[in-house]
């Protein structure tokens, strides 16, 4: 599976098979606002999602809740 292929399934793809497509797995008005930011491109290098170092940013429900763009100001 291409690095494409995993995050599209554990976003719209994982969101369909539980009927719930358009309120989770994706960035669209009306859904859930839960994202990572992460500096690196995880299509690239999809252990970019691993590395804790490279997270800046925890979006659940719409809030910045954890990273290091948090603990800095950085949105």
């Amino acid at each position: 599976m291409s690095p494409h292929e995993a995050i599209r399934a554990a976003t719209g793809v994982a969101a369909r098979a539980i009927r719930r497509e358009g309120v989770v797995g994706a960035l669209v008005p009306g859904a859930h606002a839960d994202l990572l930011v992460v500096d690196g491109d995880p299509l690239a290098d999809i252990r970019v999602l691993q590395d804790r170092g490279r997270l800046r940013l925890v979006v659940q429900g719409g809030r910045a809740v954890a990273g290091a763009g948090l603990a800095t100001g950085e949105r």
